[in-house]
């Protein structure tokens, strides 16, 4: 079974995929809760998730603990200084270069497919070797 701790009091992402977990005797939810603790003597045994509306805390035994944070880009201080998706990520090209000249955007609040840590180390790279040739160029 995965149990997920959802700290809004409703649950982000895609409704099909929602639905699909919902329907799952494999998937359970919590709601609104809270990580409060990750617990165990040599390893994960448990964690504690506190309701967030009651204030009531819960052990949960597990067996591992995965995190992920955030499924809404945080662009909305951009304020239309950039080019935005439908869904609020920031459009860039291969070089990481945004709409606007000089901005370059990488990682998470980037438009594209897969969100991954390895990835946005990579955009780091690329953002910053081109970041450097335009400041280059500028001087």
């Amino acid at each position: 079974t995965v149990t997920f701790v959802e700290f809004l009091p409703y649950i982000p992402g895609e409704k099909i995929l929602q639905e699909r977990l919902k329907k799952s005797d494999k998937a359970k939810f919590f709601i609104n809760h809270e990580l409060i603790s990750i617990d165990g003597a040599e390893q994960v045994e448990s964690i504690t998730v506190k309701n967030r509306e009651t204030g009531e805390n819960k052990e949960i035994q597990v067996g591992g603990v995965f995190m992920y944070v955030g499924f809404e880009p945080n662009t909305a201080f951009l304020n239309g200084l950039v080019e935005l998706d439908d869904k609020g990520y920031i459009i860039t090209n291969n070089d990481m270069e945004t709409s606007t000249r000089g901005i370059y955007a990488v990682g998470d609040v980037r438009s594209k497919a897969i969100r991954q840590i390895t990835l946005a180390c990579a955009e780091g790279t690329i953002a910053a070797i081109n970041a450097a040739k335009y400041i280059g160029e500028l001087a």
